[in-house]
């Protein structure tokens, strides 16, 4: 909660589903840059 500025567990709960896409978004990517790939 500290480092994305959230003051309580309730806006981390309304908005995880959104850090766990951003993840999956950096995942996907990284994973391109180092086995290359097209998508």
């Amino acid at each position: 909660m500290v480092i994305t500025g959230w003051s309580n567990s309730a806006m981390a709960k309304r908005y995880q589903h959104l850090i766990a896409a951003i993840h999956w978004e950096i995942a996907r990517r990284l994973g391109n840059f180092l086995w290359g790939g097209g998508n």
